[in-house]
């Protein structure tokens, strides 16, 4: 895991070297909706079962383009983003249905590459590829629910701060997206989904059962899907 961190750091480091000598830049803010959830493989958790949903949020910050060609432009992103999910989870064989609401926000560096390949007057479509590194400034979870056992139902409300999670997260942007003009101001809107790479270990069950010292995590990965406007200035 680390030479992978060390790997994605070079690339990031050396995108944001080449953008800077390459031309000078032109800023722009975002503002965007982020859909997230999460994903991981199934296998070593068959005793859960597991109903997905996603967590609403915001995608917010600058951004500074260098272009390289009239077709190419290195951007370097600056932003606050909301992820996490909604899960429901149940374990077989046992009388216990939790709902868990995973709330993560994350300070995010994306480095997106624009390839632009039509354009007409002052309209223009364009692909977009990169990477992103993320650093989680906070995470919290929800956990409700009900546990029926021989002394009757106990009701689980617990609403907390996760503790001993990896911070660091990085992941992989595809995507596109249009520039175009309006009232002479030059804007974009853009589309992009981000493939989270590291397993993040998340908490179910341990702050039910305390008295156990092997309570599982579950692991898995961020997964999120923006759409934002973009104003040049």
């Amino acid at each position: 895991m680390r030479i992978i961190r060390f790997f994605v750091s070079f690339l990031f480091f050396s995108q944001f070297c080449i953008a800077i000598f390459a031309s000078s830049p032109q800023p722009r803010f975002i503002a965007g909706l982020n859909v997230s959830q999460h994903y991981g493989v199934e296998y070593g958790y068959e005793e859960y079962e597991v109903e997905k949903g996603i967590r609403w949020g915001t995608s917010s910050g600058f951004a500074l383009d260098f272009p390289i060609t009239d077709n190419l432009t290195i951007s370097q992103e600056f932003l606050f983003t909301n992820k996490g999910s909604k899960q429901k989870i149940g374990i077989k064989g046992e009388p216990i249905e939790l709902d868990v609401y995973y709330k993560t926000d994350y300070l995010e560096f994306p480095a997106i590459f624009r390839l632009f390949h039509f354009r007409h007057n002052d309209f223009v479509l364009f692909y977009q590829t990169g990477f992103a590194l993320s650093y989680m400034i906070n995470a919290r979870y929800e956990l409700s629910g009900l546990i029926e056992t021989g002394t009757g139902d106990h009701v689980i409300d617990i609403n907390k701060k996760i503790q001993n999670i990896d911070r660091f997260d990085f992941g992989f942007i595809l995507g596109g997206g249009a520039n175009f003009k309006m009232m002479k101001k030059l804007f974009s809107l853009d589309y992009r989904i981000n493939f989270g790479i590291p397993f993040l270990e998340l908490p179910t069950t341990e702050d039910v059962f305390r008295d156990l010292n092997d309570t599982p995590r579950v692991k898995l990965r961020n997964q999120s899907y923006s759409l934002s406007i973009n104003y040049y200035y």
